[in-house]
């Protein structure tokens, strides 16, 4: 860190950067700036049928080579009757996707009886048609080879009847003691259709016991309901109407059931104008909700106590003398106050403290913020750490006879003082039930497979109670079996699945008409619960610093693997995690101050230790990270799991403990070491020109433009009368507007693109290179915090930055600043195809293999492409993408030497599974090829087809784009630019509109609208 500030003290850089690699400009990034194809010169090196060890379920995908039939029960089609409907044309079923003990109300995309891709149900409130990553990827999961497929027993393949004959013998010896010596062990259970199976299992043996337990659980949530109010209820925030926001250590945006619909209804909030909300942000570590905020603090978990306890105080809620931690004034509390007291909520993360979450629900029914209290979802609500300490310590005393588990991986994710897999080998015997091999799979006698959600009959509530309908799309693939399905017939009931599902909602459902109806909307109307009203009192809460000397270690679901639920899911282990832009790891997020008391740089190894427990991990040093506090991720270092995670990320569970589940104070040194690690932060750079435009409210509201100062205007040449040809010919053309003002950086497009259009993985290896094969990249920028204006961007008087055009150099406070936690601003940016009307990739192709359709778009011949790369090395935005090895069909190869713990399936029976996940609208493209955004053309082509035969005009709105569609902040605005009343010539039509690049002359047909804060009056600082 010193080199870099030495560097920074009076040398190059610029105002915006990815990485402080780029800051600094080290070799490394030079190397990037340089090398148009990274690494290309160690491909000589690489023998020729030496390929890249491919991953996960989407590298073996080979193309559509068969299909399923539709299940044998009746489904329901979302928007049409499937009879008579010709073959090759999708169909779309309403179901329920399963998400920490919820339900999300997806739409599932049909070929033949083969699901292809899910999307959020536009009538459920809840998704509104968004959606998440973890939506867009969990298709992959169904058709992951690596899933269980048979039942075993010790081991050696069995049979459902030998299990069934088992359990209901082994249950009929368990008549006389009223089962006791049984447990059960499942997630948090939110459906009435389970609740009743389990319910009437424990009333036949009602000495059993029944536990639950989730790694990512709502404990101090209920704790701190109860401290408030008495009782503990379910706060859903109404983020439309709050003028203000204060997100206490939280993230809703990324991490909560509600998530979609939070970032929705917060989003429709940030149109620059005078009623535009304010975010702030205290955290401890960086989020996607700190990154948009516009005042932000970066402090250690256990201080947050503090800055709520100061809030409250100057809100009137209780007196509370509190010391106010390093970056927050008296001056930041009063301006805060002043924003929640005129119509703010206040949000707190599920893991920090229920004290923290008792005094933000008192401030919220003091202002009257906009949030509802409904009865919790959850059948049986118990504290899920609670509930596991009592299963470990009936382990420990040799007290159970026969243990059960439904899902999950509690060997693995357990606290590490709990010793579950210690105890577990020794019971008489033990069940588990899940989707694939595990941990503890491995330690239980019986291991049945699950099936998938889109296998199965099910109901599931969401947030607030609405009842969401789960319909099976295929039937079972791997003779995979629900939980409800296990019990029933354990029990003796051999009934369907249907049937006990319709029997739970007879009443509310009474005839085939009305559940057939309820199948097609994907929910039971009605059905949603009722707020309750309750009343804050916070007496007797303890509010004394509870901050310990040492450095914090703050436990969190990775952005894109979460708790190691997706860990084997190849798309999500490579999707770039937002802030870091990692992929295949889980590294040690440290900030740069605290990097350099270690002296440690990006993937030296550091030992960390908590109770008694050493990890060892490479750090990535995460500008904006707080000092004296580490980020570790959850769900890496799996041992026992499927071919795509083996020997990927580091193993964090294990210092985890009942006591401190989720920060904890550890030890922290320097050793020995160095792991490679594959972060896309610095690929495909557009260094040195105007990327990001960005400004505050009032300077956006003094001319309504976000243009800096000396931007120079070029005139709009070319030797083409494009405008005169859309006129002449009557096409429409087509563009894309994307609001920067919206964008959260949470990655659903890149996931909804990637299975939309069946874009393959390529390996961690591969990644290192910079070959990522994604069409869309979200570019993630940091900018110091600036006391001058933020719209000049790199210029003007009283701002630390110079021209870039000039000598870029960068003031002494600025490379201080850069140190700082919260001097640091983040920007994402979605970058695709732009479809340049003038593209500079189409004239030096040699054998026209990119061309320009009549309607603006820039399409790629598959057929044609050699793979010269012209393209590429001509592409200003650096968007294209090349197969240099057979990413879609696998390889038995490996690169000498480079073993990162990827493995291929190579059985054919695999890849014939792999081929039914395909779009078949789209071509699967082998190795050769270069490939990009096609502003999904299948869909375009799609929408035509259908206007002709209804004799009609394409309607705006009518083609969505995949990205479009997912994104859950409705940042990206697609449509006709020769309709001057399409949405998205409207969107141009803003002054916040802006080309990138386009003083080249390119005339991109994807643009942007600037990203505007809104900091308070108060401060000086955004």
């Amino acid at each position: 860190m010193s080199a870099i500030r030495q560097k920074l003290g009076g040398k190059s850089g610029s105002a915006y950067w990815k990485g402080l690699e780029q800051l600094a400009e080290t070799d490394e990034f030079k190397e990037w700036l340089d090398d148009e194809f990274p690494h290309r010169r160690s491909i000589p090196e690489v023998d020729r049928r030496s390929v890249l060890k491919l991953m996960g379920a989407s590298m073996a995908l080979a193309g559509l080579a068969g299909c399923r039939n539709l299940p044998q029960e009746k489904v329901i089609p979302f928007v049409r009757d499937p009879e008579n409907r010709p073959p090759g044309t999708a169909l779309h079923y309403a179901t329920a996707m399963p998400f920490g003990g919820y339900g999300f109300p997806v739409i599932v995309e049909s070929h033949e009886g083969r699901p292809t891709k899910l999307d959020g149900n536009p009538d459920h409130p809840a998704s509104r048609g968004l959606s998440d990553c973890f939506v867009q990827a969990a298709i992959l999961n169904m058709y992951d080879p690596d899933r269980l497929g048979d039942v075993s027993q010790k081991g050696l393949i069995n049979t459902w009847d030998s299990f069934f004959g088992m359990s209901r013998k082994m249950l009929e010896d368990m008549k006389p003691t009223g089962g006791a010596g049984f447990h059960l062990l499942t997630g948090a259970v939110t459906s009435p259709t389970l609740f009743g199976q389990i319910q009437r299992f424990l009333k036949s043996y009602p000495n059993a016991k029944w536990h639950q337990y989730e790694v990512v659980n709502n404990d101090h949530e209920m704790s701190g309901t109860r401290m408030a109010f008495g009782e503990s209820v379910q706060p859903i925030y109404r983020f439309a109407e709050a003028r203000a926001v204060l997100s206490l250590d939280g993230c809703f945006m990324a991490t909560n059931p509600h998530t979609v619909a939070y970032a929705r209804d917060f989003a429709s909030t940030r149109t620059p104008g005078q009623g535009m909300s304010r975010l702030w942000a205290v955290e401890s570590s960086p989020t996607l909700t700190g990154a948009f905020a516009d005042h932000r603090v970066a402090i250690s978990p256990a201080e947050v106590l503090q800055v709520a306890a100061a809030v409250a105080a100057k809100l009137g809620v209780m007196v509370a003398n509190v010391d106010l931690p390093g970056g927050v004034t008296s001056k930041w509390i009063d301006a805060l106050a002043q924003d929640l007291s005129r119509g703010g909520l206040v949000y707190v993360g599920a893991h920090q403290s229920a004290e923290v979450h008792a005094i933000a629900h008192a401030i919220n029914k003091k202002i009257g913020a906009p949030v509802d209290y409904y009865p919790l979802a959850e059948r049986a609500p118990v504290m899920k750490l609670d509930s596991l300490a009592e299963l470990a310590q009936a382990l420990s005393g040799g007290k159970v006879r026969t243990l059960m588990i439904a899902g999950g991986n509690p060997v693995y994710s357990a606290p590490g003082d709990l010793k579950f897999g210690d105890f577990l080998p020794a019971v008489p015997t033990s069940i588990y039930l899940g989707d694939s091999a595990n941990e503890t799979s491995k330690l239980c006698q019986w291991v049945l497979p699950e099936a998938n959600f889109l296998e199965t009959w099910g109901d599931l509530p969401t947030l607030d109670g609405t009842i969401t309908l789960q319909q099976p799309l295929i039937e079972p693939l791997h003779k995979g079996k629900s939980l409800l399905e296990v019990l029933a017939l354990m029990m003796k009931d051999t009934r369907p699945s249907e049937e006990i599902v319709r029997e739970t909602w007879k009443s509310v459902l009474p005839d085939r008409i009305t559940w057939e109806q309820a199948l097609h909307d994907g929910f039971i109307k009605g059905t949603q619960a009722q707020p309750k009203e309750v009343a804050a009192s916070l007496a007797g809460l303890d509010v004394s610093p509870k901050a310990a000397s040492g450095t914090y270690a703050v436990f969190l679901p990775d952005p894109t693997i979460w708790d190691g639920s997706y860990a084997n899911n190849g798309w999500m282990q490579e999707l770039p995690k937002p802030l870091t832009k990692m992929t295949w790891d889980n590294p040690v997020l440290i900030s740069p101050a605290t990097a350099e008391q270690l002296g440690v740089q990006f993937e030296d190894h550091v030992q960390v230790t908590a109770n008694g427990v050493t990890v060892e991990a490479p750090v990535f040093v995460q500008p904006g990270h707080p000092d004296n506090v580490i980020t570790l991720h959850m769900g890496g270092g799996r041992t026992e799991t499927g071919k795509v995670l083996g020997g990927v990320g580091f193993d964090f569970m294990k210092l985890r403990s009942t006591r401190h589940p989720d920060f904890a104070v550890v030890q922290v040194e320097k050793v020995k070491g160095k792991t490679p690690l594959a972060t896309a932060q610095l690929h495909h750079s557009m260094e040195g020109r105007d990327i990001i435009r960005e400004g505050t409210v009032a300077d956006f509201m003094k001319d309504n433009s976000l243009e800096p100062e000396n931007l120079h205007h070029f005139e709009d040449v070319t030797l083409y009368n494009l405008t005169k040809e859309w006129e002449k010919y009557g096409y429409p053309q087509y563009g894309m507007v994307i609001d920067l003002n919206l964008c959260v950086g949470c990655n659903a497009c890149v996931s909804a693109c990637q299975s939309e259009n069946n874009i393959p993985t390529v390996g961690k290896g591969e990644v290192s290179r910079g070959r990522e094969m994604h069409w869309i990249r979200v570019d993630r920028y940091y900018r110091v915090k600036d006391a001058g204006k933020m719209r000049d961007v790199g210029t003007g008087a009283g701002s630390p930055w110079e021209s870039p055009a000039q000598s870029g150099s960068i003031s002494p406070k600025a490379a201080q600043d850069v140190l700082d936690p919260n001097s640091t601003m983040t920007v994402f940016q979605p970058i695709m195809c732009m479809h340049c009307e003038t593209a500079p990739c189409e004239p030096v192709c040699p054998v026209a293999a990119t061309v320009h359709s009549h309607e603006g778009l820039n399409q790629m011949v598959y057929n044609r492409c050699v793979g010269t790369r012209y393209c590429s090395n001509n592409c200003p935005y650096k968007v294209r993408r090349f197969n240099y090895y057979n990413y879609q069909f696998g390889s038995r190869d490996q690169i000498p030497g480079k073993d990162y713990g990827q493995r291929n399936f190579q059985n054919e029976q695999d890849i014939k599974l792999l081929r039914l996940l395909h779009n078949p609208d789209v071509t699967v493209r082998s190795r050769g090829v270069m490939e990009k955004c096609t502003y999904c053309v299948q869909r375009i082509n799609e929408a035509r087809i259908v206007a002709k035969k209804e004799k009609r005009e394409i309607k705006d709105g009518e083609i969505v784009t995949a990205c479009q569609q997912a994104c859950p902040t409705q940042a990206i605005t697609f449509g006709n630019l020769a309709d001057p009343a399409s949405a998205v010539t409207r969107a141009r039509a803003n002054g916040r509109n802006y080309g990138l690049l386009t003083e080249l002359n390119t005339r991109p047909r994807t643009t942007y609208l600037g990203r505007v804060r809104n900091p308070h009056p108060a401060l000086e600082t955004a």
